[in-house]
């Protein structure tokens, strides 16, 4: 006689093998195959054997009708007790509450809960699963979700015991402590949805590894075992506080990629070596650098004193080198270390340079640094020709030609108290239009003796303040300023060679500006017999001999 279970749970008969196993002994295998006693007419069986089959086509007909049901499986009206001594009565286990324990079976391993002391099969029985539920004080971690309960720790609606992530962490149950916790938070590893308690989520750090596993970047080792614990120091990343090793907290860090190296930056140990990163702090970033081909390591590649970020990506004079590695940015032929120097406050500063500017970098305060700016002083005179010299004398680069008690505004690099824009524009109103009157190969605002005439323009021009060109001292009135005019007085001799400091006749006119200089023979015999045969030119004054 075949056993009663393999024939009740034959292909067709819709009969699971648990309630197989609960069904009465019965011969159900046909009038055919009854023993030697049934044979011969044994009254006893033969009233036992009807009476088994009187169950059996009972409880098929019962199939037949639907009252126990036969779609898939055989309904099993869940029986009384505890069969798998897990804590939880057999009817607690008909989870879809349908009144047929048959079907449930959490882990899908063909054996219902009601029977299966390990329901979700993550190596941990039912019973110790619940036994070792969080307490309600461990449900404080801001990671859990706010319907966390002991029995359902990620709310995804599985108890604990029937679900094989009760964290919802991407980590087994099986691979993860009941009884200790990293963190020492008081939620064990296995409910603990952030098992470092870095502030990363541990699905999170899962997560992120499998996808760089999936699509390694460049750095990134293809080794699983190497990638899990990123920095080897023996701790998988999880675990671990401080993931790569770099000194910086996971939780300050997060999963963003500041260098754009596409490797986040808790597990960079290096947050500077990619392509968004700025190493060396100087503003521009590591792509800049290298299509500058400026050094990503040094701050200031050029070693002009100013930062590659704030030289940055131009090239300003054009020559094909970008401003962080080209040590003169405007080409003026003043290297931008030069004209990049030191500041210091107003009125601490050289009387040189202006006090009433809030930065002498700026020194014409148009907005462009002097370091970029081909004409730094705002004269009109570019700096690769007024140069570093100071050709007055006064302590300051003619580039930067300033004076204190210039008459018109404008930079004064020649001394002569007529600022380059004065003189540029005498220049434009010449016929010419030259910029070097007496053709000596100095232009006139860095030349002292503007017409050559060996008098000074300085003392041309006199102490007086003067509104415009057309005030300047004209002594002939023939429409050129005495300073660019070769004979002052328009008396047909050079003053170059009229003895500018003396005055012949005495009579407070210097010898250069008076048409009558030495009033005939017979004064400057009376002259010479008395003692005093003229007067020396001293600027405004005149002294006897």
């Amino acid at each position: 006689m075949q056993d009663r279970v393999a024939i009740l749970t034959g292909a067709n008969s819709g009969i699971s093998r648990a309630t197989a196993r609960r069904l009465p002994r019965a011969d159900v295998n046909g009038p055919d195959d009854f023993s030697e006693a049934e044979k011969h007419g044994n009254s006893a069986t033969d009233l036992g054997d009807s009476r088994m089959r009187i169950v059996v086509a009972a409880f098929l007909l019962a199939c037949a009708i639907g009252l126990i049901g036969v779609s898939g499986a055989m309904a099993e009206p869940c029986p009384f007790g505890d069969y798998d001594a897990d804590g939880l009565t057999n009817a607690e286990e008909d989870f879809n509450g349908n009144g047929d324990c048959g079907d449930d079976d959490a882990d899908s391993d063909g054996i219902p809960n009601y029977d299966d002391d390990d329901d979700d099969a993550d190596g941990w029985s039912t019973e110790t699963e619940r036994d070792f539920e969080p307490g309600a004080g461990a449900l404080n971690d801001p990671l859990l979700a706010t319907c966390a309960t002991p029995v359902d720790i990620d709310c995804d609606g599985l108890p604990n015991y029937y679900d094989p992530d009760s964290d919802g962490d991407l980590l087994p149950d099986g691979s993860e402590d009941l009884f200790s916790s990293v963190d020492g938070d008081g939620l064990a590893d296995m409910f603990d949805p952030d098992d470092d308690g870095d502030g990363v989520p541990t699905s999170l750090e899962v997560e992120t590894v499998d996808d760089l596993l999936a699509a390694p970047p460049a750095g990134w080792p293809s080794d699983p075992a190497l990638a899990l614990d990123i920095d080897s120091d023996g701790l998988a990343n999880y675990h671990d506080t401080e993931a790569d090793g770099d000194g910086k907290l996971d939780g300050d860090e997060g999963v963003g990629d500041l260098d754009g190296d596409n490797i986040p930056n808790l597990y960079d140990a290096d947050d500077e070596d990619g392509p968004n990163g700025d190493p060396d702090g100087d503003g521009l970033i590591n792509l800049q650098e290298q299509v500058f081909g400026s050094d990503p390591h040094d701050s200031d590649s050029d070693n002009d004193g100013i930062l590659d970020g704030d030289e940055g990506a131009g090239d300003t004079d054009g020559d094909g080198d970008p401003n962080p590695i080209d040590p003169d940015d405007d080409g003026d032929g003043i290297p931008t270390a030069e004209e990049n120097f030191r500041d210091l406050p107003p009125g601490k500063r050289p009387l040189w340079l202006p006090q009433d500017v809030e930065d002498v970098r700026d020194y014409d305060g148009d907005g462009v640094p002097n370091y970029l700016d081909d004409d730094s002083d705002g004269d009109g005179a570019p700096d690769s020709i007024e140069g570093t010299g100071d050709s007055d004398g006064d302590g300051a680069p003619d580039y930067l030609g300033f004076r204190p008690t210039r008459v018109w505004p404008g930079i004064d690099p020649d001394g002569d108290r007529l600022g380059t824009n004065m003189e540029k524009l005498l220049a434009s109103m010449r016929g010419d239009g030259s910029e070097d009157a007496d053709g000596d190969g100095t232009v006139d605002y860095l030349d002292d003796d503007d017409d050559n005439d060996t008098v000074p323009t300085l003392l041309e021009i006199g102490p007086n303040a003067y509104p415009g060109p057309d005030a300047l001292p004209d002594t002939d009135g023939d429409g050129v300023p005495n300073h660019l005019d070769p004979d002052d007085d328009g008396d047909g001799a050079p003053t170059a060679t009229e003895d500018w400091f003396s005055d012949q006749d005495c009579d407070g006119t210097p010898n250069h500006l008076d048409v009558t200089d030495d009033r005939g023979f017979w004064r400057r015999f009376s002259q010479w017999i008395s003692g005093h045969p003229g007067c020396r030119w001293a600027g405004a004054f005149r002294t006897p001999r």
